[in-house]
């Protein structure tokens, strides 16, 4: 992980550690990180949520983020898999949902983007937005996605589980 440099310049992830430690040092309404003087208006509570991993792993959130996104990744794939299963779901159902947590949201699209020459791809914009194609590749970037699929995941699991708690 200390070796990828490109993770370390990537600037999207230089501002999001900017988040992390203007709330470790005491701001709880965080500044915007590319306009100083206006307070943020973007949904930080994964930031929170980074921080003190960030401390307790005593790296910066820029690098500690990835090991937590491979827990998120990891967690939503055996939630929506238990999920599955007790909705009745065999083996096969659970491994496709699974998959597609991974590939989806739009894995035709992204496949024929990838396939198709590249002036045809900037000439007719039909094969989806990019940037939600394949959604394990949200995994490896410093964003807050990973923490909404995470809690997604296990909030669907609490719902299956929900009748099966006596009162």
């Amino acid at each position: 992980i200390e070796r990828a440099d490109y993770v370390y310049d990537h600037h999207h992830a230089w501002t999001h550690t900017d988040i992390v430690y203007l709330l470790a040092n005491g701001q709880l309404r965080p500044e915007e990180p590319l306009l100083a003087g206006v307070r943020l208006d973007y949904p930080w509570l994964g930031h929170v949520f980074q921080a003190p991993i960030s401390y307790l792993l005593d790296q910066a959130p820029n690098a500690s983020y990835l090991l937590t996104n491979i827990v998120w990744l990891l967690a939503a794939i055996v939630l929506v898999a238990e999920v599955v299963a007790r909705l009745g779901g065999g083996r096969l159902a659970q491994a496709g949902a699974a998959s597609w947590l991974c590939f989806a949201v739009n894995v035709v699209g992204h496949g024929a983007r990838r396939l198709a020459p590249h002036a045809l791809v900037a000439r007719y914009p039909v094969w989806g937005d990019a940037r939600y194609s394949p959604w394990i590749r949200k995994f490896g970037v410093f964003v807050q996605t990973m923490f909404g699929i995470g809690l997604f995941a296990a909030a669907l699991y609490v719902l299956t589980r929900a009748g099966d708690d006596p009162p």
